[in-house]
Order: C-alpha cells, then structure tokens, then sequence
C-alpha cells in the first residue's frame, strides 16, 4: 500500500508494544497538568494521560506483557 501525504507514519511496533513508554508519557502529562492554572486546561490534560494509562494497558495485552 503506498502512502500519501495525509497518511500517516506508522509507529515503530517495538515503541508502540512498549507499556513503559506510554507510562512514562502518562506520567509526564499528570506533571504537565499540575502546572495548569486553568481547570479545564488541566482536566484535558489528565484526560489525555489516562488515555496514554489505556495505552500502556492495551500494549500489555498484545505483548501479553502484564
């Protein structure tokens, strides 16, 4: 299948399968949050790094990593 402009690049299998790695950028978003002002500011950005917390857990049922 060849790509075009729109199509995006696919994540490295090794990172996407990495459960540390969207930990680690979970983490980096609770911290990120915690420097918000804004109430709604930081509730996106909780919400994103539980998103990154279902990632980790989804590339530990493909690896069956747990």
């Amino acid at each position: 299948m060849a790509r075009t402009p729109t199509t995006p690049t696919p994540m490295p299998r090794m990172l996407a399968d990495d459960p540390n790695h969207w930990r680690q950028r979970a983490a980096e978003m609770r911290t990120l949050a915690e420097t918000m002002n804004e109430r709604a500011t930081k509730a996106i950005m909780l919400r994103i790094a539980n998103d990154y917390d279902r990632l980790a857990r989804r590339a530990e049922i493909r690896t069956n990593n747990k």
